[in-house]
C-alpha cells in the first residue's frame, strides 16, 4: 500500500506531483479543522482522499513538538489506517484497501469524486466497521442492489470473487448460474460427483 502527499501547490496552479500522481499510489490532500479544503492543498486528479493537514500538533526536529501544516501532515493519517487494516488482515491487497478507503470516506464539496476533496474525508470508524463486518469493498453503500448482494452472500448462494470483492458488474457464467439454482434448491450439490452425460461438462468440473 503506497500513500503520498498530493502537494502544497493549491495557490500555484496545482501541478501534478509524484509519487502521488502515479497509478496505484493513494494521493492525500489536506483539510482544516472546519473540514474545508486547506488553501495550500493541491487540487488535481492525484487527490484520492483528504485528511487533517492544517495546524497539526506533531513531532519536530531537535527533540521538540510544534504545529505544522501541509499535505505531508495529512498523509500519515491514511498510512496509519493502512497499518490498522493490515494488522487486522495481512492479506488485504492494496487495491482492496483503496476501494474500502474511498467507499467509506465522508463526501465533501461537490457530490461524488472531485479534484478538491477526492472521494472525501477519511473515516476511521466507517472503514474499520466495513472491513471487520465482512462487507465487500466494491459494493457501494446505499446502491440499489446492496441488500440483495448481502442477502445472497449471507445465504451462501453467491460467495463473491474473494473475501472482499463481489464484482457486481461481472457477467454471470452458465456454471455460476446453475450453481446458484442448485444452492437455492437446497440440494446437497456435493453428491454430484459422477460422470455427466453432457458432452460439454467434464466429470471433474465444479
Amino acid at each position: 500500500i503506497l500513500v503520498a502527499a498530493s502537494g502544497n501547490q493549491g495557490t500555484a496552479g496545482s501541478p501534478l506531483e509524484y509519487p502521488a500522481a502515479y497509478n496505484g499510489v493513494i494521493g492525500v490532500g489536506s483539510v482544516d479543522e472546519d473540514y474545508g479544503i486547506s488553501y495550500f492543498s493541491t487540487r488535481n486528479s492525484s487527490v484520492d482522499v483528504v485528511a487533517p493537514g492544517g495546524s497539526v500538533f506533531s513531532l519536530m526536529t531537535n527533540n521538540r513538538y510544534g504545529i505544522g501544516s501541509g499535505t505531508s501532515y495529512a498523509t500519515p493519517y491514511v498510512a496509519a489506517l493502512a497499518g490498522m487494516a493490515l494488522s487486522y488482515d495481512s492479506n488485504l491487497s492494496a487495491s482492496e484497501f483503496e476501494q474500502f478507503l474511498k467507499k467509506t470516506s465522508t463526501d465533501l464539496g461537490t457530490t461524488g469524486y472531485d479534484y478538491t476533496y477526492g472521494s472525501g474525508l477519511i473515516n476511521y470508524e466507517a472503514f474499520m466497521s466495513d472491513l471487520t463486518s465482512g462487507s465487500f469493498c466494491d459494493v457501494p453503500s446505499d446502491c440499489w442492489y446492496e441488500s440483495a448482494v448481502y442477502e445472497m452472500s449471507d445465504a451462501k448462494i453467491v460467495e463473491g470473487r474473494s473475501r472482499y470483492i463481489f464484482d457486481p458488474e461481472n457477467t454471470t457464467t452458465r456454471a455460476e448460474f446453475v450453481t446458484m439454482l442448485a444452492r437455492l434448491s437446497g440440494d446437497n450439490i456435493d453428491q454430484y460427483n459422477g460422470t455427466s452425460h453432457f458432452t460439454d461438462v467434464s466429470s471433474g468440473s465444479w
